[in-house]
């Protein structure tokens, strides 16, 4: 069943690593929706990604729902970025220090409520007063990557991301995904 109105309040700051309880709460709304839904293999939905990743988590706070109830969940990764087999390399990013937001999740009876435009609004307000510095000391060139389930690109253009064309279209265990950026001013 839906919530009629849900109340939605976000983790304060986005979270690092794989250890905190906003990380803890991440991976239920994760398993639920990539595991339990879409049959993503549960030993590949944990990755080294979140070890060094910022998490944000969303809750319902309404009245008579337990207290602090992850409903949604996106991560931030810090470049530079290294690339997976078969993972497409965006053309003149190769070896790029741009953030990449992925493992964007909304529990089934909250979707249609905005809990995921708060989740990636949250993430891309908070990367545009953060600088990244680089393993290799390179700078965040402010470019944002999102490798998107082709289900759900029409929402991330909706938050102004624009689908890479050069990246083609590709599977990601068994699910296929686009590549779309979005440049991220500093404020």
């Amino acid at each position: 069943m839906s919530p009629s109105n849900p109340t939605i309040v976000l983790s304060q700051e986005p979270v690092k690593g794989a250890t905190s309880q906003t990380f803890k709460d991440a991976m239920v709304v994760r398993n639920a929706v990539f595991v339990e839904e879409q049959g993503v293999a549960a030993e590949n939905e944990l990755d080294d990604n979140d070890k060094y990743s910022y998490h944000v988590v969303a809750y319902d706070s309404d009245a008579g729902v337990p207290e602090k109830t992850p409903i949604g969940t996106i991560r931030i990764i810090p470049g530079p970025h290294r690339h997976h087999t078969g993972e497409p390399i965006p053309v003149g990013q190769e070896h790029a220090n741009y953030l990449k937001l992925g493992r964007w999740a909304t529990s089934k009876a909250y979707r249609g409520h905005g809990v995921g435009r708060k989740l990636i609004d949250a993430a891309v307000e908070w990367a545009a007063r953060n600088e990244f510095i680089g393993d290799d000391g390179s700078k965040w060139n402010r470019m944002c990557l999102v490798h998107a389930q082709t289900s759900v690109v029409g929402l991330w253009e909706k938050a102004g991301f624009v689908v890479d064309e050069s990246m083609g279209e590709w599977e990601e265990e068994g699910i296929m995904h686009r590549g779309l950026w979005k440049r991220i001013p500093k404020v």
